[in-house]
């Protein structure tokens, strides 16, 4: 996990990132504080990327691809910010130098053979169960469990929208690009179990839809991007869900936007592990508001149903009918309530912070990201729970004339004895005669492995 946060006003934007990541084996994982996931997105304009979630794209770290994509990209520039955004997009649908055909299908097969794997532990508890009630289990009651886990997958998954941007046809093309491939982890995950015909065509429908129904994975990751167009005066940012690539068909799931404007002077955007963003800026801990709310939402309900249970004198269709009006009044104060909190929320800390923001000069917008990431950094640190936040903080400014500015930035080499990597960095392209760009430095960012 990961705690990331954007602070925004008309001058600038500030991101900061902290540096854990949680690399998780069987039954162990373990913490590493030095992973970089805050990036320049364009060497020349003022645009950067963060990361967060999965480290990884298809097995393919996240900085390899953000500095491979900065060689793709070059100085090339866009009027709008969410045209860098969509530019990036459609590299990794389509760049061939860091997904390859092979690479799609080994990650498929992998991703694919995990679920039947998931479906057949299913199959084996629902089995057991029945072993454990009767003594013994048929061979056509365990024939029926597997339709059974089978069917009520595949209603699940039926129900899933497909993204807007993924054509109607993919299903189809996944299946004919690898249908050997998903008969093969149909044969091998679920052995001598009996499957119908019909239950292996949902099977193999079900693989398809891993790749292209708007569910995401748990692999999946965050990405935001902010700065500037050219033709824009004030910054934004843009965060999609990024899950994987099959068949040349990305699949995501754009998320929140922040754009600022004359008409919205400021924003605060976290991401991740947020609840100490929201403590702070809501004068509540999100988890304590919903509990407090749903305990006066109950009590609310319960109290005059006991009042009228209580009433021995009335018939039951009258005490039916007085609880019903009781259940509509409970309900209407429940909402009266969350409004009430949220106005006081928005009036006494929401709307005092962002008015603050909205006059913060570039260096107190960085300070601030700083504190908000450390705030849940040091929650981690002094409470029980797992340290998922740590390691140093990743801070950077980004402004319409300085571009990208680095307030603080972990090294894992000695920039003073490097001064080739800043000759390097910034080295231009030679495009005569179609000459290749040259490799980009081991780390143009100065950081670790991990994007």
């Amino acid at each position: 996990m990961t705690a990331e946060i954007a602070v925004l006003n008309k001058l600038a934007v500030a991101l900061a990132a902290d540096s854990a990541v949680t690399v998780s084996g069987a039954r162990q994982s373990k913490i590493y504080n030095t992973v970089n996931k805050l990036f320049a997105l364009s060497k020349y304009h003022p645009v950067g990327i963060m990361l967060y979630g999965g480290a990884e794209f298809m097995g393919v770290p996240w900085e390899t691809v953000v500095k491979t994509y900065r060689g793709h990209l070059r100085s090339r520039r866009f009027d709008h910010l969410e045209q860098y955004a969509q530019h990036f997009l459609d590299y990794l649908a389509t760049d061939t130098t860091i997904i390859n055909p092979e690479r799609e299908a080994a990650f498929l097969d992998t991703v694919v053979r995990g679920f039947y794997l998931s479906l057949r532990e299913d199959i084996t508890t629902r089995v057991q169960s029945i072993l454990g009630e009767k003594g013994e289990v048929t061979d056509q009651q365990v024939s029926q469990v597997t339709e059974e886990i089978i069917n009520e997958t595949w209603a699940e998954w039926d129900e899933e929208k497909v993204p807007k941007h993924i054509p109607v046809d993919h299903s189809a093309k996944i299946i004919t690009t690898f249908g050997k491939l998903i008969e093969a982890a149909i044969d091998e995950v679920f052995q001598k179990l009996p499957l119908s015909e019909e239950g292996r065509k949902r099977l193999a429908a079900l693989a398809a839809g891993l790749f292209y129904k708007d569910r995401l994975t748990s692999d999946h990751t965050g990405l935001v991007i902010a700065g500037f167009g050219e033709e824009e005066s004030y910054p934004s940012l843009y965060e999609y869900q990024l899950d994987c690539r099959v068949c040349g068909q990305l699949k995501y799931r754009p998320n929140r936007s922040t754009i600022i404007s004359h008409d919205n002077e400021s924003g605060i955007t976290p991401f991740a592990q947020a609840e100490m963003v929201h403590t702070f800026m809501e004068g509540i801990d999100p988890r304590y508001k919903r509990m407090v709310a749903g305990y006066v939402g109950k009590t609310l309900a319960e109290l005059p149903r006991r009042i009228v249970e209580g009433l021995k004198d009335l018939g039951e269709e009258r005490k039916a009918q007085l609880v019903k009006e009781a259940d509509e009044a409970a309900g209407t104060l429940r909402q009266k309530l969350d409004e009430a909190m949220d106005k006081l929320a928005v009036e006494r800390f929401v709307s005092p912070v962002l008015n603050a923001v909205a006059s913060l000069p570039k260096d107190e917008l960085a300070a601030m990201a700083e504190a908000l990431v450390n705030l849940t950094k040091f929650k981690r640190r002094v409470s029980m729970e797992m340290e998922t936040v740590g390691g140093p903080i990743d801070v950077a400014i980004i402004s319409k004339g300085d571009g990208l500015v680095w307030i603080r930035r972990k090294h894992y080499f000695e920039p003073t004895l490097n001064p080739h990597f800043v000759t390097n960095y910034f080295r231009e392209y030679d495009t005569r005669d179609n000459a290749s760009p040259p490799a980009e430095p081991e780390d143009a960012d100065g950081g670790h492995a991990h994007g």
